[in-house]
């Protein structure tokens, strides 16, 4: 079995999707913080700017909607400490 780029890009991609809808889930039920949600989100994007330029560009514009969503559900939802 050979494992390609593309492979590789497009399974570590629906990984990105799921960790992302489930981070959504908890922003919408006020669980997770808005300092939790940056911190995800910088860690998504210091793993990405290791991938090609282009390639970075195009991921982030598709990205960038979809973090500010989650940030703006962290920060209208967060409940804080328990």
């Amino acid at each position: 079995m050979v494992v390609t780029t593309l492979d590789a890009f497009l399974a570590g991609m629906a990984g990105l999707q799921l960790a992302t809808h489930n981070t959504m889930i908890l922003a919408k039920r006020g669980l997770i913080s808005p300092d939790e949600v940056d911190h995800g989100i910088d860690g998504v994007m210091d793993t990405l700017e290791g991938i090609s330029p282009e390639l970075f560009g195009d991921v982030q514009k598709n990205l960038d909607p979809l973090f500010a969503e989650l940030k703006q559900f962290a920060a209208q939802n967060w409940r804080g400490a328990a």
